[in-house]
């Protein structure tokens, strides 16, 4: 039986961030949720220890360890740098060891909503119109001509709602203008895009091609309604809990739940998504589908979407641990 090692960088480790001048979480794991997590392993009967962050592992491939009888669970978003969530993949690489997740390509594909858009053009994938900018961009009136406002500007490579704020919607030119300034003096990449009114929906999908585990749909429901017109969730709204969760079957009707399902799953094999991910989307209230991005490092705790679907689906957080365990042995 190998040892099962957690890779996990704690949230008490960063300082949080700041919006609006108001102290909000970094989304990095908790340590007591990771701890939560090795209980749970070790319970089911897996051997597991916490090895350590990106620190450790750089450590490890400096001295070129080895450690054969090993798998490395990722519950990592690696530091602070951009496409932090390929850290930890890549050094697994080097160190040579077996490791959950997706390879550090697709990680860094995942990690990027413009072009994990562009990667989706050959499937029948609603996508909101938009482009991607740079501080060397020379910003052009033709570039917003071709979009219907209101529009979005957040980050790119950046997960966790980071630089999501209520003033990421805008209505005129020069808001958006205002708002890319304001972005790009924190963040390398901003993308701009329609504004998709519909409700907040998220898909977390363990297991991989031809052997799905879990499959579940939730309807996120902010504390203005179901449909969102003008809202977003942002890390203000994310950090101080300001939403609720639904089970699909809550809000759509089955054929509508299955349509999401098998959308997520044609996506993470095309991407190449690996063990776990996690799929966000825009559905209109006429049934449309739009994509908007994939995490590669879904957060699992009882706290998170995971301990939501154990809920309503009455199966324990040991349960779905053991699909994710199962998912990641079946490769090896």
């Amino acid at each position: 039986m190998f040892q099962i090692e957690l890779v996990c960088d704690f949230r008490e480790s960063f300082p949080s961030k700041f919006v609006d001048g108001v102290e909000v979480f970094n989304d990095h794991p908790k340590k007591d949720s990771v701890l939560e997590i090795l209980d749970a392993i070790n319970e089911i009967g897996y051997p597991c220890n916490i090895f350590g962050g990106v620190p450790e592992l750089l450590k490890a491939s400096q001295n070129n360890n080895r450690y054969e009888d090993k798998i490395f669970i990722n519950l990592s978003d690696g530091l602070n740098q951009s496409y932090s969530r390929v850290q930890v993949p890549m050094l697994c690489e080097i160190l040579k060891v077996k490791y959950s997740g997706s390879p550090p390509f697709v990680a860094a594909l995942m990690n990027n909503k413009h072009y994990s858009k562009l990667a989706l053009n050959e499937l029948d994938v609603l996508i909101p119109a938009g482009f991607l900018i740079n501080k060397h961009t020379q910003l052009k009136a033709e570039l917003f001509k071709r979009l219907n406002f209101p529009i979005i500007v957040k980050p790119n490579t950046e997960g966790s709602s980071l630089g999501i704020t209520l003033k990421s919607v805008c209505d005129t030119i020069e808001e958006a203008h205002l708002q890319i300034e304001n972005l790009l003096a924190e963040f390398e990449e901003v993308l701009i895009e329609e504004y998709i009114a519909g409700y907040d929906v998220t898909n977390l999908v363990i297991g991989n091609k031809n052997d799905i585990k879990l499959n579940e749909v939730i309807v996120i429901q902010s504390h203005q309604g179901l449909i969102n017109y003008r809202e977003v969730f942002g890390i203000y709204e994310k950090a101080n809990k300001l939403s609720t969760r639904l089970i699909g079957e809550e809000v759509f009707s089955s054929e509508q739940v299955t349509k999401i399902q098998l959308t997520s799953e044609k996506i993470a094999a095309h991407i190449g998504a690996i063990d776990i991910c996690r799929i966000d989307y825009r559905v209109t209230d006429s049934g449309d589908i739009y994509f908007l991005e994939i995490n590669s490092v879904p957060r699992i705790s009882t706290s998170s979407e995971v301990g939501f679907i154990c809920s309503k689906r009455n199966i324990s957080f040991k349960d779905v641990l053991q699909y994710y365990i199962e998912s990641v042995l079946s490769r090896f």
